[in-house]
């Protein structure tokens, strides 16, 4: 997976090494403009792969919508209890 230095910078000072399986499928797939659902367990960095692909790909168009990302927010506000 080819990413930008500086998100490769960003990525590397924010802490995240290694790629969960989750986020190893579906980046490369958001990246190239496929429509992705992300289905995994909680804390399992999905939210993170939507965000990664985003970024990569939100300089090469600047017009129209670039990402939509959802998700149930009970599941999520759950999650530091």
């Amino acid at each position: 997976m080819h990413l930008k230095p500086g998100l490769l910078g960003g990525i590397s000072d924010y802490g995240l090494e290694t790629l969960s399986t989750a986020q190893s499928k579906c980046i490369p797939a958001i990246c190239t403009g496929h429509d992705v659902i992300i289905q995994s367990r909680a804390s399992t960095g999905k939210t993170i792969a939507i965000i990664i692909g985003i970024l990569q790909i939100i300089k090469q168009r600047l017009e129209g919508t670039v990402g939509w990302c959802t998700g149930t927010l009970v599941s999520i506000s759950g999650q530091g209890a």
